[in-house]
């Protein structure tokens, strides 16, 4: 059975930089006050997703990435993308634009990990929820509304420690 290194469980400089680990610890920061604000009032402000879009732009020019084009051009793929669930009612805007700010920090193959992480932990909370609902027997159990803020940030958290 393999070991966990130690800089798979706390923030330590990547090859590349020092500023990689932080910005991804600020967005994990920002996904965490989206996911207790998701909690209570089942909406994510636009106040939050949009400062913190804003402050990975500026981020990135203050410490010129190479990949800024590639980031650029995740985020019009994954605006792209992520739309296709807003209109069919699946996810809410404050959720698009939460996965729009951990778009625009990630490359595509990055970004692709962080909808797998994103996917799997929403699937457990969905069955977790329906689960609670079915055993309180409330009459509808699969039509509660979930808060996929919580899957966002767990999600990222996941991809945060385990695959960068």
């Amino acid at each position: 059975m393999g070991t966990i290194k130690t800089s798979q469980l706390f923030i330590f400089p990547h090859t590349e930089g020092m500023y990689i680990d932080r910005l991804e610890l600020v967005i994990l920061m920002v996904a965490l006050v989206g996911a207790v604000w998701d909690m209570r009032t089942r909406t994510i402000p636009n106040w939050l997703t949009m400062s913190a879009v804003l402050g990975v732009f500026f981020f990135n020019f203050l410490f010129p990435n190479p990949e800024y084009t590639i980031n650029f051009i995740t985020l019009i793929l994954a605006s792209l993308l992520l739309w296709i669930p807003f209109f069919i009612k699946f996810l809410g805007g404050g959720d698009i634009k939460m996965l729009m700010v951990m778009a625009i920090a990630s490359s595509i193959p990055d970004f692709l990990v962080i909808l797998f992480c994103v996917a799997i932990v929403g699937g457990v909370q969905a069955m977790l929820t329906g689960l609670y609902y079915t055993l309180k027997k409330h009459p509808h159990p699969f039509k509660i509304p979930i808060p996929y803020g919580v899957a966002i940030c767990i999600g990222y958290g996941v991809y945060a420690i385990f695959w960068v």
